[in-house]
């Protein structure tokens, strides 16, 4: 569940395109030909040239912004021409407000008082960082869900800087009858009670309870829900009413639910991408939310809407070529906040609205805030985000399985991509496929000789992806856009995916058996009740059988002789210990080849390998503070020890390393990924100077 919200969550995704046809020369197909150049293809210089054609082709709003575009290219160059660009703006395009205001501030002209007035400011980081709630009004806190703490709803004081828990959970699902998980939050008006969705096996729920509480408090709830997924997101200033979304199969509904009585009202329905952030405006009367810009299921382009809570009118209050997000109201509530990457990189916004209407054009408030999502505005009118830091970064290795040496890291040349996911190797070595999160969201393949990386940012959602053997084609369990789960193909080529077969379940860990005519998945239960079966799916015939079950099966991985399964096993509850399995794919019995106590076991679901001829299984195991890998032997079950340290790989769950198939090479992750939240305080006077 937290995986699937923080997905969209975390999807700051910029609008990107596939490679145009060479004959289109539109304005605006060049402008799509030159981002895709700058942002895809990391072709700064090929970019700047595509824009002067997109300036010269009469179009005087792309002109403008690709004149923007352009001086920020060439600011990354770290080329002085991108002030005179800046100015050019100013000076002949007088006519294009947005474009100005940006030129002028990059060019140092904006008048919002002193520097020393205008402070951004990190107030929490650490592991427990979380965006699944919101900062109280009054500024003393922030409401979140406790991941590592049983997934309790918590809030943690910003002053003090410590964490405290107001539900229940005293062990995870399966230890605790009772237990639930602490979804999307939201603070009351006055800051004194928090609104949450808890997620139950049989039913999900609304409650609420007071901020004083403890966790033994019993909560008030407010509404049970038997057919949706709900999140909680604003609760309005007059203290009547919640801003809920209730996620259905295939959709995503706008609600609002009364706080008195728990009635449930539905204000509109949207597709599976729809509205994720909510935001009542100061009179309680109307929605700032966010959504894509059309029904196009490529279109990763956000708009801004203000909805009636009567559900009388919805207009769209901000729209542009760019990715726009509501972030909230200012506090006198003249003002719609939002974030935009319309100059390139995201940037803080405001709209002048009276009456749920835009009552003129959107003033720029800061440039570059990163990665970042709104956790709501103070009654001072402090904007609190949750922004993405990572140093998270996948590098390669040679390694030498018979004397067990490793060589030292290699980084790619062209420099990390965001938050990136573990990496798969092409059938012939040459490259590397893995996910990226956070604003440039998507399926990133990279040369391994030249580190040169191209982007299918169309994909938002595609974990461990893993390659057909002819390269043609990448799977993996994901969510496609009618917001349906199961195996999903891709063609790397065109960026066209493909249902192969719906599951209950995003984690389906699909992997090719070796002459490309079959797939095995994980046929996941539901809330990870009972036995996990690995599904083999013909896809010539559609005809599927089960290979093999097992309650503690998480994923697994396929000899490449395509013989056997392997796979390691969660932690058992019971003897506390994790258990190295092979299962042969022509029947015949399961094998435990190693069995490792609860402190020795990695938890990362990819943290095994094959070895290239099928004899060993590279694994990760711990050894006091240190990791080490050892090998295991199939036939056996001999292991030995490498002298391979890999202490300072990343190793969590979900994220492994990967053997070339040539097994000299070795990829995996070092750094980490994390988030802080920020306060951006005094940013607000210069919309109220002379109003």
């Amino acid at each position: 569940m937290r995986y699937r919200f923080t997905m969209i969550a975390l999807a700051l995704a910029i609008s990107g395109t596939l490679v145009l046809a060479q004959g289109a020369r539109t304005p605006e197909a060049l402008f799509k030909a030159a981002r895709h150049a700058e942002e895809v293809q990391g072709d700064l210089k090929g970019a700047i040239e595509q824009y002067k054609k997109v300036v010269q082709g009469g179009n005087r709003p792309l002109a403008a912004q690709a004149l923007l575009r352009m001086a920020d290219c060439y600011r990354k160059l770290g080329d002085a021409e991108s002030r005179r660009i800046y100015e050019q703006v100013v000076r002949e395009f007088s006519d294009q407000i947005d474009a100005v205001t940006v030129a002028r501030a990059n060019l140092g002209e904006r008048q919002s008082g002193p520097p020393s007035e205008r402070q951004e400011r990190s107030v929490w980081s650490g592991p427990k960082v979380d965006l699944f709630g919101r900062v109280s009004p009054d500024g003393r806190f922030i409401s979140f869900s406790d991941w590592s703490g049983f997934n309790n709803l918590a809030v943690h004081e910003l002053r003090s800087n410590t964490d405290r828990t107001l539900s229940a959970n005293t062990g995870w699902f399966g230890e605790d009858p009772n237990w639930g998980e602490a979804d999307w939050s939201a603070v009351s008006p006055d800051s004194s009670q928090i609104a949450y969705a808890w997620i139950r096996k049989d039913a999900n729920e609304i409650r609420i309870v007071p901020v004083s509480a403890g966790a033994s408090a019993k909560p008030r709830v407010l509404l049970t829900v038997t057919d949706g997924t709900p999140g909680v997101r604003d609760w309005s200033p007059d203290g009547k009413l919640l801003a809920v979304t209730l996620g259905r199969k295939g959709s995503t509904q706008i609600a609002i639910v009364n706080v008195a009585d728990g009635s449930l009202r539905v204000l509109k329905s949207e597709g599976w991408r729809g509205a994720d952030w909510l935001f009542f405006s100061r009179d309680s009367r109307f929605i700032a939310y966010d959504r894509p810009a059309s029904d196009d299921d490529d279109v990763q382009q956000r708009d801004v809407f203000i909805l009636a809570v009567d559900g009388s009118r919805e207009i769209r209050a901000v729209s542009n070529a760019a990715d726009d997000r509501a972030a909230g109201w200012s506090p006198d509530g003249r003002y719609l906040l939002f974030t935009s990457t319309r100059t390139g990189a995201r940037s803080l916004w405001g709209l002048p609205v009276s009456d749920g209407n835009p009552t003129g054009a959107p003033e720029l408030l800061k440039t570059e805030i990163g990665s970042s999502i709104s956790l709501g505005v103070t009654n001072s009118g402090g904007l609190y985000l949750h922004k993405s830091v990572s140093d998270r970064d996948v590098v390669i290795s040679s390694l030498d399985l018979k004397t067990g040496e490793i060589g030292q890291p290699v980084r790619f040349s062209q420099g990390l991509l965001p938050v990136p996911m573990s990496p798969q190797w092409s059938p012939d070595g040459k490259l590397l496929a893995y996910q990226v999160r956070g604003e440039e969201e998507g399926l990133a393949i990279r040369s391994v000789e030249s580190g040169e990386v191209r982007r299918l940012r169309n994909l938002q959602y595609f974990p461990d992806p893993r390659w057909s053997p002819d390269g043609r084609s990448l799977v993996a369990g994901a969510r496609d856009a009618k917001g349906r789960s199961g195996v999903i193909r891709v063609d790397v080529t065109t960026g066209k995916s493909t249902m192969i077969v719906e599951t209950a379940g995003l984690g389906s860990s699909p992997r090719w058996s070796a002459d490309g005519i079959k797939i095995y998945y994980v046929g996941r239960q539901p809330f990870m009740e009972g036995d996990r079966p690995v599904i083999e799916h013909n896809l010539a015939t559609n005809v599927e059988r089960q290979i093999f079950k097992h309650r503690l099966l998480n994923n697994f991985e396929l000899s490449p002789d395509g013989k056997y399964l392997a796979f390691q096993t969660d932690i058992d509850p019971g003897p506390s210990t994790s258990s190295l399995i092979v299962v042969p794919l022509n029947g015949g019995e399961a094998r435990q080849l190693v069995t490792l106590p609860a402190q020795s076991a990695v938890a990362a679901r990819g943290a095994i390998a094959w070895t290239a001829d099928s004899r060993s299984i590279l694994t990760a195991r711990k050894s006091g503070s240190h990791v080490e890998l050892w090998t295991v032997e199939v036939e056996h079950g001999q292991a030995r020890r490498l002298s391979v340290d890999a202490t300072g790989w990343n190793l969590q769950r979900g994220i492994g390393f990967a053997l070339s198939p040539d097994g000299r090479s070795i990829a995996y992750m070092t750094g980490t990924s994390q988030a802080e939240v920020w306060a951006l305080e005094n940013f607000l006077p210069s919309l109220t100077t002379n109003k």
